[in-house]
């Protein structure tokens, strides 16, 4: 998994913009009280809808909107930056979301360039009852038009790696000038936009899955060949006259009206639902754009010209907003004995390349993935564990006794040997209502209540994450103090399980909050040893507030190299404070010595 980015500002600490890279394994840390949980307070609060933030969930424990502003804040907007949510933009765009009263207000697509698109909400600018409010939207077209010359913009694409059974096919986004073709595929000479649905079906209706790879492949040569046809001028609309008779304006001014007809969109949005959430606006202000720009277009010919008539699409406009050449949907129409062309092209290809652009997702688990929370109280000292309890491990032992997993076992052994705990790890259910955890060693029944409170707190981590893994979908799971209660040479240890783990379930992610400097020293060994590879891991540190400085920054970012070493030392009274009490003790001793 590529991984993924996100910014705050205006968040509990977080009153500067401040980034975090989220990678398969990453630690938060730093002394008490210095703020680590609001990165996962954060993402727990943003996981299940960008529209609204949801104070009533229980894991991030947060009261309302104004409590997470940081205290003194004069600004009443949280700002949130994630990068790469729209399928065609490459890497170097990000979306942000400015949020108000706990919804969003402004979101913007931008690259370092500048500002592409961006939507603003005023829900007061109207008082018709009928209306939601006036959404105002800048589109940079000129902006966009050269990814489309350049073939900058992504486009799915395909290829295939070898491995030690046969060959697996993926699927990968790339610049459309940078895609690669199977030498081995015949492609019509004939082929283009107006019968690449037909051609495409008639492919289908003989080769099924064949054609699925087919058809993306045509598509893109389709795309290649129909952009290199284009004129270079920008121009979106030819002008018909009401005798339908072609009317030719100069082409700059033409391009300066286009420009401005996209620029500051002012549309009134009906109550469409009702939750009104911004998503709903995006996908309104997406139907009705083009008429807008339309009728801007045809008022400032008008005034300027005193022409009548429409506005009709060029080459480069049917490209943009017209042809579905983006979004297939293969499984909607595999099971299908029989379907017309024209079913056919709206099941296959859904999307115009207008239509890719304003496709953000308000998911976080769509960019993201899914987060599971484990607390630092996941276990108790019980023998018996009920199906409802306080303690999380009452119910993640009911979950993995359900769980019909191959893995489970063998993965579960692994980590007991890391741990060095002997036996077998056996559950007995009674009634579906209680459980009893043991380990079997050498015929005897050992209580995991016995085995003392560290073990009891480690076993719920790992049945866990086989549990998530066994779902085989993309997931975070965020453990906080996973140390707990274990002795240092079980907290070095815990280093080789999650590298384990990395390597048995690529489908899951771990973010760590943790005071343990004996996890983090292994997790350098391990990397210096080639048994981590340095791009799997990231340290933040949290600096107390009394140590935040120019030279201190309040959250530091620290890399393990390739050698085991570290990009930044971390703050002051952490992790050297043995050091500091072993001179202050030497120093004592001098003292009284003389």
């Amino acid at each position: 998994m590529t991984n993924k980015k996100i910014g705050v500002q205006n968040f509990r600490i977080f009153k500067n913009y401040t980034e975090f890279e989220l990678r398969p394994l990453t630690l938060l840390t730093g002394p008490n009280n210095s703020g680590k949980s609001s990165l996962t307070k954060l993402l727990l609060l943003l996981q299940h809808d960008l529209n609204f933030l949801n104070f009533d969930q229980e894991a991030p424990a947060l009261e309302s909107f104004d409590s997470i502003l940081p205290w003194g804040s004069s600004d009443g907007t949280l700002k949130i930056e994630l990068n790469n949510t729209i399928p065609v933009l490459n890497e170097n765009y990000f979306t942000e979301f400015q949020f108000r009263h706990a919804q969003v207000s402004d979101l913007s697509i931008s690259s370092s360039e500048g500002q592409l698109l961006r939507f603003s909400f005023d829900p007061h600018a109207t008082k018709d009852l009928f209306k939601r409010g006036r959404l105002y939207i800048n589109f940079d077209i000129q902006a966009f038009i050269e990814l489309i010359y350049s073939k900058e913009i992504l486009v799915e694409g395909f290829r295939f790696i070898e491995d030690e059974d046969n060959d697996v096919l993926t699927e990968n986004l790339a610049p459309l000038k940078d895609v690669k073709f199977q030498s081995s595929l015949i492609v019509p000479q004939d082929l283009d936009i107006r019968n690449l649905y037909i051609k495409t079906f008639d492919q289908f209706k003989k080769y099924h899955g064949d054609a699925y790879l087919m058809a993306k492949e045509w598509r893109n040569r389709v795309l290649i060949d129909e952009i290199n046809s284009l004129d270079k001028n920008y121009i979106l609309f030819d002008f018909i006259d009401q005798d339908g008779i072609p009317q030719t304006f100069p082409n700059d001014l033409i391009l300066e009206y286009q420009k401005e007809a996209f620029f500051n969109i002012e549309l009134d949005i009906p109550r469409i639902s009702k939750s009104n959430s911004f998503s709903d606006f995006c996908e309104y202000a997406r139907k009705k754009c083009i008429i807008h720009v339309k009728e801007r277009l045809l008022s400032k010919l008008s005034e300027e010209f005193k022409f009548s008539g429409i506005a009709r699409e060029t080459k480069l406009g049917n490209l943009l907003f017209h042809h579905t050449l983006f979004s297939d949907d293969f499984n909607a129409i595999k099971d299908l004995e029989f379907i017309g062309d024209n079913l056919f092209e709206r099941l296959y290809f859904k999307e115009t390349l207008f239509e890719q652009l304003f496709r953000i997702s308000f998911d976080l688990q769509d960019y993201i993935g899914r987060f599971e929370y484990i607390s630092p109280h996941r276990a108790h000292q019980k023998r018996v564990l009920a199906n409802h309890s306080e303690y999380e491990i009452d119910q993640i032992i009911v979950q993995y006794s359900r769980l019909v997993f191959n893995q489970k076992e063998d993965f579960l052994q692994k980590i007991l040997n890391i741990f060095e705990i002997e036996g077998d790890l056996k559950i007995e259910r009674f009634e579906n209502e209680i459980s009893v955890i043991y380990l079997e060693r050498r015929n005897r029944k050992i209580s995991l209540a016995d085995l003392g409170y560290g073990y009891s707190q480690l076993i719920p981590i790992f049945l866990k994450i086989i549990i998530l893994a066994g779902e085989d979908s993309q997931c975070t799971l965020i453990l906080e103090e996973p140390e707990a209660n274990l002795h240092p040479d079980l907290q070095s240890k815990l280093a080789d399980a999650l590298v384990l783990c990395l390597l048995v379930f690529p489908n899951l992610n771990f973010i760590i909050e943790t005071h343990s400097e004996y996890l983090i020293r292994k997790l350098q060994y391990l990397t210096a040893k080639k048994e981590l590879n340095q791009d799997q891991s990231v340290i933040y540190y949290f600096n107390s507030d009394k140590y935040v400085s120019r030279e201190e920054r309040k959250v530091k970012k620290i890399e393990i190299t390739s050698t085991g070493n570290l990009t930044d030392t971390f703050g002051p009274g952490f992790y050297d404070e043995a050091t500091k009490l072993k001179f202050d003790l030497m120093k004592i001793n001098k003292e009284q010595n003389n």
